[in-house]
């Protein structure tokens, strides 16, 4: 397999989806005490848990959309995937030390993973000519 081709593989999509799930529980186990202390940062604290669900559901919707799993399903599946990791992350979190968990960061995540895929949908929707969801 040619490099560019891994790329624009499942098993590509794959690996990044994996990585940026690793990256997301490897913050959430930074203790409060390591933390940046920025407030404009945490003024942004539920865009970027947003903005993080986003990229993470569109990993995972073009992974059931390059194994051939139908467009509403993917979008389903990827929704729920997204929404029960977010909420196991924020479980693991509230056992770091320093840190809680917050529903409103539940629901921040789930919005982005929500964003994304009806976005993602779209775009795959239009790339074969079908209608938006199967």
């Amino acid at each position: 397999m040619r490099n560019s081709d891994f790329w624009h593989s499942s098993r590509g999509a794959l690996v990044l989806a994996l990585g940026l799930a690793i990256a997301i529980l490897a913050v959430s186990s930074i203790p409060a005490n390591q933390m940046p202390k920025s407030q404009k940062l945490w003024r942004l604290d539920k865009l970027i848990h947003a903005t993080e669900y986003a990229i993470f559901a569109a990993l995972v919707l073009r992974v059931f959309v390059l194994r051939g799993t139908r467009l509403l399903v993917a979008f389903v599946a990827t929704v729920v995937f997204c929404s029960i990791f977010g909420v196991l992350d924020e479980a693991y979190q509230s056992t770091v030390r320093g840190r809680d968990s917050s529903i409103f960061d539940v629901l921040a995540d789930g919005t982005g993973a929500c964003f994304a895929s009806v976005a993602s949908i779209l775009i795959y929707s239009r790339k074969k000519k079908t209608p938006a969801i199967e």
